[in-house]
């Protein structure tokens, strides 16, 4: 029997048999199994990674399809012209008739049972909060959505999300400034679970107006890890399928591992480098 662990180290061979624009520089790709089979199972706030290696990156895409149809998974892509190059390549080479390498899915974002949740996203984070909407109106349990962007034909998803009625407040920062937060969550509420995904300013907003709120009530997803300060010392880095041991000197910095181990001539993937 195949353990959650197992699938979500597993890779596999999708075909892109979908892709439309969902909004200014947002592309959303449906993946399917090429033979026709149903997808592994999934459950909200889950992603999996594009393994790319054409240019030597991983990418991880929240799945933002339903978690009800099995045969295929949909993904929404923000082109980032200043990153690393991998959104900008799943952006331009994924095409309807392509193959891609994925690996997953596996949830660091699940949606935990509540008597009612408030989801805050900014920007291409409304993707792992699509799902959770879905699963929320299904059981029957009270939600709001707040979702900011740049400007609304920056932000994916509206044609779906205005069949929700004045649950969803759409808020583009073009028309009505920056994102009110303090609308939604400067009362805390003891039976509500706040889900929030979008850019580290925003992250950042949320946790201190949530600072009052109860232990637990916030759950949030990055798309990169939080910046920690510098540690002193020196560590080593053990290699054991290479058989070698890097040493190396302090200050310990996170791309300084990453440097050790290609200094090594040991592969690591790139995605590996965004701190996650």
């Amino acid at each position: 029997m195949t353990t959650v662990l197992e699938l979500a180290q597993q890779t596999t061979v999708m075909a892109v048999t979908g892709r439309r624009v969902g909004a200014d520089g947002v592309v959303l790709l449906t993946l399917t199994d090429p033979a026709g089979h149903d997808l592994p199972g999934w459950a909200p706030g889950a992603h999996i990674d594009l393994i790319l290696p054409d240019i030597g990156l991983i990418r991880h895409y929240s799945l933002c399809g339903s978690p009800d149809n099995p045969s295929e998974w949909r993904i929404g892509v923000l082109r980032q012209p200043n990153g690393r190059g991998g959104s900008a390549y799943v952006y331009d080479a994924l095409r309807a008739g392509t193959r891609v390498e994925v690996r997953g899915p596996r949830n660091n974002f699940p949606l935990v049972d509540a008597e009612r949740y408030l989801f805050v996203a900014g920007g291409i984070g409304i993707t792992p909060i699509l799902p959770m909407i879905e699963a929320a109106t299904a059981d029957g349990r009270p939600w709001e959505l707040l979702y900011g962007g740049r400007s609304r034909s920056s932000m994916a998803f509206l044609d779906e999300l205005s069949g929700y009625g004045d649950r969803v407040r759409v808020h583009a920062r073009d028309e009505a400034g920056a994102l009110p937060l303090a609308s939604v969550l400067a009362e805390p509420r003891p039976d509500t679970l706040v889900y929030c995904c979008g850019p580290e300013p925003l992250l950042g907003a949320v946790e201190d107006w949530c600072a009052g709120w109860p232990a637990g009530a916030l759950h949030t997803e990055r798309f990169a890890a939080r910046r920690a300060a510098p540690a002193s010392g020196t560590f080593d880095v053990v290699c054991h399928r290479a058989g070698h041991t890097d040493g190396a000197a302090g200050p310990v910095h996170p791309r300084g591992r990453g440097g050790g181990r290609r200094r090594a001539a040991v592969g690591v993937p790139r995605g590996c480098l965004r701190d996650v």
